[in-house]
């Protein structure tokens, strides 16, 4: 009697424990939508056209740096990561009052950089990839050269920077390739793993 307790008493933690360890996994749904709307977001490694209407000095094409930002002549840094070509156009805007009063700006992207994301664990070919072209989970986990013996397919973590933290989903491989699981495009900096 004692053992059967002792058994469901730590069936019921083992379990407990599970659910906790799972608290920050995200619904698979939201890999589906598409969050920006359709609206670019800057991003490390860009390079844009800064065009000042009548202004060939403060016009030309800027790269967006390591830090976010780029440099245009007048008005110094603008940061740039994570924001629309609107917002950087009105930044400029403004910075620029100073010296053209009424200042046309327009902001377009010439270059994308490529998506950066990092493959790890059971893979066999661990490590850091870039894509010149939009990738989805599945082709990236192709480029690793798929899984390594024992793997976990079943058990495939996409991580991913989000406005408030880190976003977790937990992935089957088998349910992404017969489509009953999303098969998300990546992102710029998302991390895949596999136990």
């Amino acid at each position: 009697m004692k053992t059967k307790f002792l058994l469901l008493v730590t069936l019921a933690l083992f379990s407990m424990g599970s659910a906790c360890s799972d608290g920050n996994i995200r619904p698979l749904d939201e890999l589906g939508r598409d969050t920006s709307g359709g609206i670019y977001y800057a991003k490390v490694g860009d390079i844009l056209q800064v065009q000042v209407w009548g202004e060939p000095r403060v016009s030309g094409e800027v790269a967006i740096r390591d830090d976010g930002r780029f440099t245009l002549p007048l008005v110094d840094d603008i940061e740039a990561e994570g924001k629309t070509l609107m917002q950087i156009r009105d930044e400029v805007s403004i910075r620029l009052q100073e010296f053209i009063p009424s200042a046309q700006v327009t902001v377009t992207v010439l270059q994308t950089a490529p998506t950066r994301y990092f493959i790890a664990g059971q893979f066999l070919k661990p490590g850091e990839y870039r894509s010149e072209n939009k990738i989805t989970l599945l082709q990236a986990i192709a480029t690793a050269g798929g899984f390594a013996p024992f793997a976990d397919e079943s058990e495939v973590t996409l991580i991913r920077k989000g406005v408030t933290g880190e976003l977790r989903y937990l992935l089957d491989y088998n349910q992404v390739v017969q489509g009953k699981e999303p098969n998300p495009e990546l992102k710029d900096g998302d991390f895949i793993s596999v136990k």
